[in-house]
């Protein structure tokens, strides 16, 4: 079995403020694509063209939006472009929670977390512009209840475990705290 990288996902969460640390929470939780209901679903752009990304396939739905896989029309660079429905902000609060969210993001530079790229303020949505993790394997949570009795290596455990850490460390460090650390939220390379 080979090593994994991973990132911890950056995705729905809010950064508040309390003392000197930020502190991030979920929204609603991020759903994988085919699990989620379409039934009041809004296309978020497929085919169409934000800040020169050529919007294409659906990579996971959220609360306020969803999260779709953008090229650059002039680079052919891959992103996830996250979709956030501005009306989906119920309130004033979740506008400042999700500036809030942007001012962390862009705070945040370790191998371990996804790195926020750009952000673009549309007419109907708020589109943040990740660094894509190629090679995706799904989630820790999922990959986990995959493996077969006896799990994962001790090895192979002490190595993930270690990303973890850094990257929580790291953003521990420039006083930002993730509220909602779960399985579901690392992401595997």
């Amino acid at each position: 079995m080979s090593k994994p990288d991973l990132g911890v996902e950056i995705d729905d969460l809010m950064c508040i403020e309390e003392g000197d640390m930020l502190f991030f929470s979920t929204g609603a939780p991020f759903k994988i694509p085919g699990n989620e209901d379409h039934s009041n679903a809004e296309d978020l752009g497929a085919g169409g063209v934000v800040g020169g990304y050529r919007v294409t396939s659906l990579l996971g739905r959220g609360g306020f939006g969803e999260v779709r896989l953008g090229v650059h029309q002039l680079t052919n660079e891959k992103v996830a472009l996250k979709f956030i429905l501005k009306n989906e902000m119920g309130s004033l609060g979740d506008v400042e929670r999700t500036t809030t969210e942007i001012q962390c993001l862009t705070a945040l530079n370790h191998p371990s977390i996804i790195k926020l790229i750009r952000v673009f303020n549309e007419p109907n949505h708020v589109v943040l512009v990740f660094e894509l993790l190629e090679g995706f394997a799904g989630d820790l949570f999922h990959h986990l209840a995959q493996l077969p009795p006896g799990g994962v290596s001790e090895e192979e455990g002490a190595l993930v475990f270690s990303q973890i850490l850094a990257g929580v460390g790291y953003a521990h460090n420039q006083h930002i705290c993730h509220r909602d650390l779960k399985l579901e939220n690392i992401l595997l390379q």
